[in-house]
């Protein structure tokens, strides 16, 4: 059961970190 809740809190993670990388590319292709 704490696998799972490991395994939910790390692709979590992941989703929010390409989503905010996602995010400051969309900023950077504006600024240039």
């Amino acid at each position: 059961d704490l696998a799972v809740t490991v395994e939910t809190i790390k692709k979590g993670r992941t989703v929010v970190a390409l989503h905010f990388r996602f995010k400051e590319d969309k900023q950077i292709k504006m600024t240039i």
